[in-house]
């Protein structure tokens, strides 16, 4: 958002995967619905959100997010299970915020060098908001971390910060 509001204080951008919900709206129909169909696998989640459960919400998502099987959560890193879930907490007012939508044009007026990181197994929702704001904004450059999803910062951490660091040494 401060890319769009106040532009002469960013020099570029790196994102991962970006979360932009918004920009669904103006994707095909068919894929629209696919995506939708997909965020099914959300549903755990915000059940055990919308019961109380902070913690066992963390667990669901993580597991959606990452598209681990059940019981997946536990086999993701120890230090990264430890941040989620300290976190926790912070899941009911992030899931509760409303969100400015960002739309295609909205993203054609920022003109600063921007990095988008996607993974190459990244779900259809993640991909095609990468997709989509490639074709939106002018300046962005896409880099598929091989092997990963959309936890190529933990994952792929090597290959991750390479990007980044070519990207800033080139702009």
């Amino acid at each position: 958002m401060v890319a769009l509001e106040r532009p002469e204080l960013v020099l570029g951008m790196v994102h991962n995967g970006p979360h932009v919900p918004s920009l669904v709206a103006g994707m095909p129909e068919e894929l629209q619905a696919a995506i939708a169909e997909e965020r099914e696998k959300y549903a755990p989640g915000i059940e055990a959100l919308e019961a109380g459960d902070a913690v066992q919400a963390t667990r669901l998502f993580v597991e959606a997010v990452l598209i681990r099987p059940p019981g997946g959560f536990e086999q993701e890193p120890k230090h990264m299970r430890t941040i989620w879930l300290d976190n926790a907490r912070t899941l009911p007012p992030w899931m509760n915020m409303s969100r400015p939508p960002i739309t295609c044009d909205d993203l054609a007026t920022i003109e600063q060098p921007t990095l988008i990181l996607k993974g190459e197994h990244a779900d259809l929702f993640f991909e095609s908001v990468v997709d989509t704001m490639a074709q939106c904004q002018p300046q962005t450059e896409v880099q598929v971390l091989p092997g990963v999803n959309h936890d190529g910062t933990f994952n792929a951490v090597e290959a991750f910060t390479a990007a980044i660091l070519d990207f800033l040494a080139e702009h």
